[in-house]
């Protein structure tokens, strides 16, 4: 799932997806158990070590994969340091940086600077975590561009898997300093994945909105040019959220590629 997004908010499209055979949906942190303090976070390996415990526990070697935004990037540096981990992987918007940029975000994030240009995490900053009930939290949203093309059964979905009831108001359950650590060390793999894509011989589908509109992240669909055995598909009408915008038609999709 993606930074912020747990299981639950994709209720629509891994149901649709849970009709082509047996489905185990994982929780990344920061919606899994953890004592890890954020602020201290570097790189990918907490969300790795995870990923693999998770495929090891449940015999999952060798099944298909499908990941959204960070998710998507999960998946792809699992399977490009270790090939074979699964079959046939779908990456929903894997949200990758030129290779420019993420030299540069690295060396933001070493002088700490990357929380004072980073433009997600500027955004976090300001991010409300406490609302009076669900229907206010659901107004408020229901107004943002962001969630405009999501129906409203979709998007009460995603604000219930994100929230919890304390003292008589809802609050937010990922806090922003999970959320801007997730974004702080987005980028320090991508240079990784722009150098080693080449080899990555699994089936693998990406899937785009039509639009791309994720500022500097919305590299995704580019990782075909240094792979040309990636298939590379698009959501009409649609965003980043798009499997949750378009939970029938995405899941359509992989369905069709996997006949």
């Amino acid at each position: 799932h993606g930074n912020g997004f747990p299981p639950e908010a994709y209720s629509n499209f891994l149901n649709q997806i849970s009709l082509l055979g047996d489905l185990h949906a994982m929780h990344q942190k920061p919606f899994s158990k953890s004592n890890i303090d954020p602020t201290n976070l570097y790189g990918w390996d907490v969300f790795s070590n995870d990923a693999k415990a998770f495929i090891e526990k449940y015999n999952l070697k060798g099944n298909i994969a499908i990941g959204h935004s960070m998710g998507a990037i999960l998946i792809l540096l699992l399977e490009i340091q270790t090939p074979k981990t699964f079959k046939r992987i779908f990456l929903l918007d894997p949200i990758i940086t030129s290779k420019y940029k993420s030299y540069l975000y690295k060396i933001l994030y070493h002088f700490k600077l990357i929380d004072f240009l980073h433009p997600m995490i500027k955004k976090t900053k300001f991010r409300k975590t406490k609302f009076k009930d669900f229907s206010h939290i659901f107004n408020n949203y229901r107004k943002k561009t962001i969630f405009s093309k999501m129906s409203d059964e979709d998007l009460k979905n995603y604000i219930s898997s994100i929230i919890e009831s304390k003292s008589g108001e809802v609050k937010i359950k990922i806090s922003r300093e999970w959320e801007n650590a997730i974004y702080r060390n987005g980028s320090l793999k991508d240079n990784f994945i722009w150098n080693n894509i080449h080899k990555l011989s699994t089936p693998t589908v990406i899937i785009t909105p039509e639009n791309d509109d994720f500022g500097h992240f919305n590299y995704g669909s580019r990782l075909i040019k240094k792979n040309r055995s990636i298939k590379h598909l698009t959501v009409k009408n649609s965003t980043h959220l798009f499997p949750m915008e378009k939970p029938t038609k995405t899941a359509e999709i992989i369905a069709k590629m996997l006949n």
